[in-house]
């Protein structure tokens, strides 16, 4: 029969057309409204003109494969024109690499997906959307502290090498202030005897 096909190869197809699409279209409903969700200004509580502050959505993937939302918050200090960072604790940060030393919120595990250029809000305009670990490990304390510990290692070593020197250049003197028959025998190793 010369005009009929199986439908296997055309379910199969599909099967493996809808297998690829899938995780697209997850990651797609994920980190659409990343994008989209550019800082935007958060109104003020009170209405009247206060200090800059805008919201920024942040996506967090969790160590346990879990996605969730939170909201970082880009202040505008008066006085210096620069922007700050504040987390849903109520801490402040001077930047981006500040809040990811110091923030209470994420692991080293946990990954946060943002703005390239976050605290400073972007309007939407040339957003670039990078993802980081959302906190820092302290890798540089440890190196600055055994770095610290090298140096008073070596500084006592120092110390004690010069104090033995010291002490040896001493009994050399003593040995000099000896009479010469005393000296003598000193120098083979005898005891020496004081005439009293």
């Amino acid at each position: 029969m010369p005009g009929k096909t199986s439908v296997a190869p055309r379910t199969a197809a599909r099967a493996v057309r809808s297998a690829i699409a899938l995780p697209f279209l997850l990651l797609l409903a994920v980190c659409a409204p990343a994008v989209s969700a550019s800082a935007s200004p958060a109104p003020s509580p009170s209405g009247s003109p206060g200090p800059e502050v805008y919201e920024q959505p942040v996506l967090v993937h969790r160590k346990d494969g879990s996605f969730e939302w939170i909201k970082l918050y880009s202040v505008r200090h008066k006085e210096t024109g620069e922007f700050v960072i504040i987390d849903s604790q109520g801490k402040d940060y001077e930047d981006l690499d500040d809040f990811r030393a110091n923030n209470d919120l994420f692991t080293e595990e946990d990954k946060i997906t943002i703005p390239r250029n976050f605290p400073t809000p972007s309007g939407g305009k040339d957003l670039q959307l990078i993802t980081v670990p959302g906190h820092t490990s302290n890798a540089g304390t440890w190196w600055l502290a055994g770095g610290i510990a090298v140096a008073v290692l070596v500084s006592i070593g120092v110390i004690v090498a010069v104090r033995g020197r010291g002490e040896s250049r001493s009994y050399d003197a003593w040995l000099a202030g000896l009479p010469d028959d005393r000296r003598e025998q000193s120098q083979d190793g005898d005891q020496t005897r004081t005439d009293s």
